[in-house]
Order: C-alpha cells, then structure tokens, then sequence
C-alpha cells in the first residue's frame, strides 16, 4: 500500500507542475482554463485515470514522466471536453511502471 500512496502523491505533483508551467498548456490554446482537477483516480499497477473540468471546451492531455522537470515526458491520448458533458473528460493513462513515482 506504501507504492501506492507514493505513485498518487508523486503523480499529483507531476501534473501540479505541469498545470502550473505556462509553456507546457498547449492543451488550452483557446481561451478554456482548468477549472477542477486534476484528479487522479482508479489507479492500478500499470493504469490511472485522470478527471479534468475546463472552463470552455477544449482538447485537453496529460503529459507525465518521471523525472521532476519532464525532460522524460510521454503524453495522453488526447480529449476534448465539451458543453454535452460540462466541460468535462477522464484521460487514461496506461502502460505506467509498477511501483514507480511519476
């Protein structure tokens, strides 16, 4: 259970950086901000799942890696949020390394 708090805590910071890094919101090229999230969830060994609400639709992704500065970065499939679903979308993330901060 100990990995698990820590790939939750490690993965949450990675993605706050992210959020935080103007240069790396591609995903917000329009006029659409974060507004709730991210929120990770059902995470399993080599899975999670990522909830995000923007303000306007937008086509939204994750990018994740391991290191702190994401020098090592992969991204998400990309989704788009739309009004049909207030504004929001669950990214899945796959191919993750068990026991592994991100």
């Amino acid at each position: 259970m100990h990995w698990f708090k820590l790939f939750v805590i490690g993965f949450a910071l990675g993605i706050f950086a992210l959020i935080h890094n103007p240069q790396e919101l591609r995903s917000f090229a329009n006029s659409a901000s974060l507004t709730h999230g991210p929120i990770v969830g059902a995470v399993t060994d080599t899975t999670a799942r990522v909830f995000v609400r923007t303000s306007d639709s937008a086509e939204v992704k994750i990018r994740y890696g391991q290191a702190a500065d994401l020098s090592d970065a992969v991204e998400s499939v990309a989704q788009q949020t739309g009004a049909e679903h207030d504004f929001t979308t669950i990214l899945p993330l796959s191919d993750l390394t068990p026991a592994t901060t991100y």
